[in-house]
C-alpha cells in the first residue's frame, strides 16, 4: 500500500529528471552550465558541479563541462577541501562516483576460469614435494620456507648468486630472509620450483590478495616478470574495495602504472553501500599519496570520457 502511495511520486521525479536532461543538454542550458562554472561565484560553482554528472548524459558534452570548463577540477577541490566537513565530501564523492560510472565501460564478469584451466588437465600436484628440500630461508619472526639449493640457483639469477657464488650464504644450510613473510616467500619458492597456480593445493588455498601483494614486492626485488605479471592479473580480478587503498600504494612504490590505475579505477566504480565506499574515498584522497591520487583520478576521468566520445560518435548512423 505504501509502495502504491509512492508511486505517482517516483514518476513525477523521473519525468522532472527527464527534463532537466533535456533542458541541460539543449545549447541554452550547457551554455548556462558552462556560463555558471566559468564566471558565477564559488558556491554556485560548486552547485553546479555537483548537479552536472547526474543531469548531462550526452558524453560530448559532458566532457566540455568538465574539461573545457573546470567542472572536474571544481569537483577535485571539492574533495580535496573537505576533509573535515562529511555532508561536502559525501556530495562530492556521490557526483564523483556518478560521473565515473556514467562513463565507464561495462565491467566484465569477475571468474577465476583461467586458474581453473589446468585443473581440468592435471590433478592436483605440488612439484615441491617431489624435490630434496636442502636450504631453509629464516623470517625475521623466526619461521621458515624450505626449498632445493640447485632448484633455486638454476631458476632464478638473485638466488644462484645466493646459493651457489661468493656470498656467504652459498655455505649455510639456514638463510637469513627478513625481507619479506613466510607466505608470499613460499608462493616465490614453489613457483620456482614448477607448481603453478592451478594445480598446486598451496597456491590454489593461501594466494589472497594481501598475499600477493607483497609477491608482487618479492618479484621486483628477485626480478621474476613472469609471475609479477601473473600476480598482477589476480590482483585485478580478486581486487575488493578493503584491498584498494593497500594495492594502490604497493603499485606505486613497484612503479606499476596500468596496476595502480586499473585499482583505481575499481575503486571509483564499484557499487557498495555509501558509507564504505566514502571511508574508502576519504582514504584515499588523505592518505599519504592523496595528490597522486586526485591527478590519477582526473587523468582516467580524461581517459574514460574521451574513450565514450569515441564510441558514441563510432555508433552514430549515417544519413
Amino acid at each position: 500500500d505504501h509502495c502504491k502511495r509512492c508511486v505517482p511520486f517516483l514518476d513525477f521525479a523521473k519525468s522532472l529528471l527527464a527534463t532537466l536532461i533535456s533542458v541541460a543538454e539543449s545549447g541554452f542550458g550547457s551554455g548556462v552550465l558552462a556560463h555558471c562554472l566559468l564566471t558565477c561565484e564559488r558556491k554556485a560553482q560548486q552547485h553546479c558541479c555537483l548537479t552536472i554528472p547526474y543531469i548531462v548524459r550526452n558524453k560530448l558534452i559532458l566532457r566540455q563541462l568538465l574539461l573545457e570548463c573546470t567542472g572536474l577540477e571544481l569537483l577535485l577541490d571539492m574533495l580535496e577541501g573537505n576533509k573535515d566537513c562529511r555532508a561536502l565530501f559525501s556530495d562530492a564523492a556521490a557526483s564523483l562516483q556518478a560521473l565515473c560510472t556514467s562513463i565507464a565501460a561495462p565491467k566484465a564478469k569477475r571468474n577465476t576460469e583461467a586458474s581453473e584451466k589446468p585443473d581440468l588437465l592435471n590433478t592436483s600436484s605440488c612439484f615441491l614435494g617431489k624435490f630434496t628440500t636442502d636450504v631453509q630461508f629464516r623470517m625475521e619472526d623466526g619461521s621458515v620456507v624450505e626449498g632445493n639449493r640447485d632448484q633455486l640457483s638454476e631458476t632464478n639469477d638473485y638466488f644462484r648468486r645466493m646459493l651457489s657464488g661468493h656470498f656467504q650464504e652459498s655455505n649455510q644450510s639456514i638463510v637469513a630472509f627478513h625481507c619479506t613473510r613466510k607466505t608470499p616467500l613460499s608462493v616465490v619458492v614453489h613457483f620456482l620450483h614448477g607448481c603453478s597456480f592451478g594445480s598446486c593445493p598451496f597456491l590454489k588455498a593461501e594466494t589472497t590478495v594481501k598475499v600477493d601483494l607483497d609477491v608482487l614486492g618479492l618479484c621486483d626485488l628477485l626480478l621474476l616478470p613472469e609471475l609479477q605479471k601473473m600476480t598482477e592479473a589476480r590482483v585485478k580480478q580478486c581486487v575488493k574495495l578493503e584491498h584498494v587503498c593497500d594495492a594502490y600504494t604497493k603499485a606505486l612504490e613497484l612503479g606499476m602504472e596500468d596496476l595502480r590505475m586499473a585499482v583505481l579505477w575499481y575503486a571509483l566504480t564499484e557499487k557498495c553501500d555509501e558509507e564504505r565506499w566514502n571511508r574508502c574515498l576519504h582514504d584515499l584522497v588523505f592518505g599519504p599519496h592523496g595528490g597522486q591520487v586526485l591527478d590519477d583520478v582526473a587523468s582516467l576521468v580524461r581517459r574514460n570520457s574521451y574513450s565514450c566520445v569515441v564510441a558514441d560518435s563510432a555508433v552514430e548512423p549515417c544519413l
